[in-house]
């Protein structure tokens, strides 16, 4: 599980092994926090495989209560095609992970015993996403392993 902060965004890359239209996006918060609630992003990726155009930013769900949050979105994603996929925090609900051999590593410079799994970057949680992403070095953090927040995508 990962337990989130204000004005966060966490994001890690996707990469569709088929064409697919998706309806659904959704987080499942094991812990609730009173007043607390997530957004889901999605990003399109530069011809370099980094976060680029925002495609998608769901609409607020709310985490102070347990259990599946879902938001309706209407996207097509491509096979063999870089997407970003992440959660905007309010708070600091706790959502569940994917584990540590389940998305890729994020390159570093050096190697390292603490996996890089996500982009991070502060952002008031009550403005829009950033948009475009603009990729900085800096958006991979080097503090600890920070894993993926589990996000599942149904396909209409």
């Amino acid at each position: 599980t990962l337990i989130g902060a204000a004005d966060r965004m966490d994001i890690y890359p996707f990469i569709p092994r088929g064409d697919m239209t998706i309806d659904r996006l959704s987080v499942n918060c094991t812990n609730s926090n009173a007043g607390s609630t997530v957004k889901i992003v999605l990003y399109a990726s530069d011809t370099n495989g980094k976060p680029a155009a925002l495609i998608v930013e769901t609409a607020t769900l709310d985490t102070a209560s347990t259990g599946v949050k879902e938001a309706t979105v209407s996207q097509t994603l491509r096979k063999g095609v870089t997407y970003w996929v992440g959660v905007r925090h309010s708070a600091a609900p706790t959502l569940s992970l994917f584990g540590q051999a389940a998305t890729p590593e994020l390159t570093t410079d050096a190697i390292t015993t603490n996996p890089r799994k996500v982009l991070r970057k502060s952002l008031t949680y009550a403005t829009a996403a950033t948009d475009p992403w603009s990729y900085l070095v800096g958006d991979v953090s080097s503090a600890t392993t920070i894993l993926a927040c589990a996000i599942w995508m149904r396909s209409a």
